[in-house]
């Protein structure tokens, strides 16, 4: 039977969703996901028994430890500050 929590457009996923995920088979998903659950990953959704996928992507993006570099926008060349520009600062 197919694991329609593959699919794309599935707002929850599945254990073996989840497993995939992480790069983990499911066998050790299964294993250790009360121990990811202690340090926060999502438990499943009492109703419906399976795992919100944006929960587990904002969990994974939160165990980031490098982040994004954001780089500030050039000004145009030539273009000189002026003064009224310095004092809004």
């Amino acid at each position: 039977m197919a694991d329609l929590t593959m699919n794309a457009d599935a707002a929850y996923g599945s254990d073996r969703w989840c497993a995939t995920t992480l790069g983990k088979s499911y066998d050790w998903f299964k294993k250790s996901r009360p121990l990811l659950e202690g340090d926060g990953f999502p438990p499943k959704d009492r109703i419906l028994g399976l795992t919100m996928k944006d929960d587990v992507h904002a969990w994974i993006a939160k165990r980031r430890r490098i982040a994004d570099v954001v780089v500030a926008p050039l000004t145009t060349h030539g273009a000189q500050p002026n003064k009224e520009n310095l004092y809004a600062f």
